[in-house]
């Protein structure tokens, strides 16, 4: 995984995945213990340029809330707090 949000995320992969595929990913982050069951589509596929794996995947989650087809509303939480502590660690160049 390169990088993680409430709104999605992105990683490397071998497997070509079309685009709007829906998918349920299960993302372990640290420093959570619990992994996070997300929701989400195939935003957007890349081939990958001079990496290990060939493509870039984008995945754009689902809306949070009550109901089948959306994210719990306690992993915005836990995102957005990690959205946080994140923020805080970076370094401005």
């Amino acid at each position: 995984m390169l990088d993680i949000s409430r709104g999605g995320l992105c990683f490397l992969t071998d497997c070509r995945i079309p685009f709007a595929t829906k998918v349920v990913l299960e993302v372990s982050v640290v420093p959570d213990d619990d992994p996070l069951t997300l929701k989400g589509r195939v935003s957007w596929v890349s081939r990958s340029l001079n990496r290990s794996y060939k493509y870039t995947i984008g995945i754009e989650f689902n809306v949070y809330g009550n109901g089948k087809r959306f994210n719990s509303m306690d992993n915005l939480t836990r995102l957005l707090k990690l959205e946080e502590q994140f923020s805080e660690n970076k370094i401005d160049v």
